[in-house]
């Protein structure tokens, strides 16, 4: 009996003392907030990684193609620019590498996928060329023209 007293006492003088509440409170106050601190960090992390790996499906659901031609009746250069995947894509820039001195056209063209282009570039160049499509995930495509003399 007189055990089970001295236990009950010092239950009950433990369950009465309220040294220590403070610090453990802040304790748990802290935890928590470091929880969802982490997990908001968590969470960013896996929604960027996710719109990553979908840019990066895109780039590869949407390769470029592109064929040239000079058209015997206007003596023309085309180009013919094709996508083919399976997912639209804008055409941002046509590069022009002539004798080591590149220029660039700015384009704003979307293209679906399975749909093809034709650039009309004017009069062929007079030297060797080489015409590279940049798309605006990153895919390119190039042609090269070589002079054949007649």
């Amino acid at each position: 009996m007189r055990r089970k007293g001295c236990v009950y006492r010092t239950v009950n003088r433990f369950l009465r003392n309220r040294r220590g509440t403070a610090e453990i409170v802040g304790t748990l106050m802290f935890l928590v907030i470091l929880l969802f601190f982490f997990s908001n960090v968590y969470l960013w992390h896996d929604q960027a990684t996710r719109e990553m790996d979908d840019l990066v499906l895109d780039k590869l659901n949407s390769p470029v193609e592109m064929v040239g031609s000079i058209n015997q009746t206007s003596n023309t250069l085309q180009l013919n620019v094709t996508n083919n995947g399976g997912v639209g894509v804008w055409l941002s820039r046509l590069w022009n590498i002539t004798s080591g001195y590149p220029s660039y056209q700015d384009y704003n063209i979307w293209l679906a996928g399975g749909e093809t282009w034709e650039i009309d570039l004017g009069s062929p160049p007079s030297e060797n060329a080489t015409f590279r499509i940049i798309t605006e995930l990153g895919n390119t495509a190039s042609w090269k023209y070589i002079v054949t003399s007649p």
